[in-house]
């Protein structure tokens, strides 16, 4: 029998979670334990309990929903599959103080083989922190961001593949901003608070070309080299932000060419915020995972929609709330800019961009 181990996580002091898991052979920790930023020695109650390993379900006296999940009072359990691949899972507390999640392969994908804990984390645990954000007042927001010498926050929206990630590596890489997130970052009151993920993958990114597309076959490979080699050294070389006040948004339209442009844009503030709500409907409704290049159907959202199918007036995934909470947390006076093939010219865009700060600040 394999030695258990805990693994605990702490983000900003606004929540906690635990991960239990067997102490194998962690050969891409990175991609294992993708929070490993926020792990800390020790927490208190924690929020969420992830538990990776054989379980035995606690579903008699269900009722059946869709011929898949097991249903009863802050309760859901089901099997999924992805192709050859095949698990259990299990929710337990939904509406309670502290949620447990149990989690067992029955067959492993390739993924599940080379890190056989980041799927639980990446599908249910994250959509989980997701979730509980949002009870908390707090929005876990597709954007990626940076903070400037000014402790500025820089938000740039935009579809997957639309460069945000390269932009934030130039900036910090060239002009020393500091870095809160290249995916999502946490929003509540005009306040931005970093939420990294696989952290050796961005230091990766941060010493390669970022100019390439990071998803093809060989850009992988290499990642995965760095990451093994480079494991017991993945502390960065660059400054992180705990968190900033929202200065501005930028829009970042995916078009290809040479031609590129910064428009401001500020007097369309209801636009805009339209806009983070439906970008962020759309990656939570489809789990986006940057290890993958197969869209991840978001199984704990429609778990969650099954058990609201039984419990009409309790726990759901509540996106009113959140969008809420994301039109409260953008503060009306925001830059806002539009940019159009932001990829083309990175230097000349931050340029623009700092000339634009400076005029506002007079």
């Amino acid at each position: 029998m394999r030695k258990r181990i805990v693994k605990n996580y702490n983000i900003h002091d606004i929540l906690t979670f635990q991960i239990v898991c067997d102490d194998g052979n962690d050969y891409l920790p990175d991609f294992n334990f993708p929070f490993s930023y926020f792990e800390v020695e020790s927490v208190q109650d924690p929020d969420i309990i992830l538990n990776v390993g054989p379980f035995k379900p606690n579903n008699s006296e269900c009722d059946i929903v869709f011929r898949k999940y097991h249903i009863k009072k802050d309760y859901i359990y089901c099997r999924e599959q992805e192709g050859l691949a095949k698990w259990q899972v299990e929710i337990n507390g939904i509406e309670t103080e502290e949620i447990i999640i149990n989690f067992c392969w029955i067959h492993k994908s390739l993924r599940g083989v080379v890190a056989p804990n980041n799927f639980s984390q990446v599908v249910y645990l994250e959509s989980l922190i997701d979730y509980i954000l949002a009870k908390k007042g707090y929005c876990l927001l597709h954007v990626a961001a940076v903070c400037n010498d000014e402790n500025e926050a820089l938000l740039f929206s935009g579809r997957s593949g639309s460069s945000k990630t390269s932009a934030i590596a130039y900036s910090i890489n060239n002009l020393e901003y500091s870095y809160l997130g290249d995916d999502k970052i946490i929003i509540k009151n005009g306040i931005a608070y970093s939420f990294l993920r696989y952290f050796g993958l961005f230091n990766h990114l941060l010493v390669s070309d970022y100019s390439k597309e990071h998803g093809t076959f060989i850009e992988k490979i290499k990642a995965a080299v760095f990451i093994m080699k480079r494991s017991h050294k993945l502390m960065s070389k660059f400054n992180i932000a705990e968190q900033g006040e929202i200065r501005s948004i930028s829009l970042v339209d995916k078009v290809q060419g040479s031609i590129s442009d910064l428009t401001k844009v500020s007097d369309h503030y209801d636009a805009t915020t339209c806009s983070l709500i439906n970008n962020n409907l759309a990656e939570s409704l489809c789990n986006l995972n940057n290890t993958s290049d197969l869209d991840i159907p978001n199984y704990f959202f429609d778990m969650m929609c099954a058990y609201s199918y039984i419990f009409h007036n309790r726990s759901s995934f509540n996106f009113p709330e959140t969008n809420d909470i994301i039109k409260e947390s953008i503060p009306k006076i925001v830059e806002i800019f539009k940019i159009v093939n932001l990829k083309a010219n990175f230097r000349t865009y931050f340029s623009e961009l700092q000339k634009e700060h400076c005029y506002s600040r007079r």
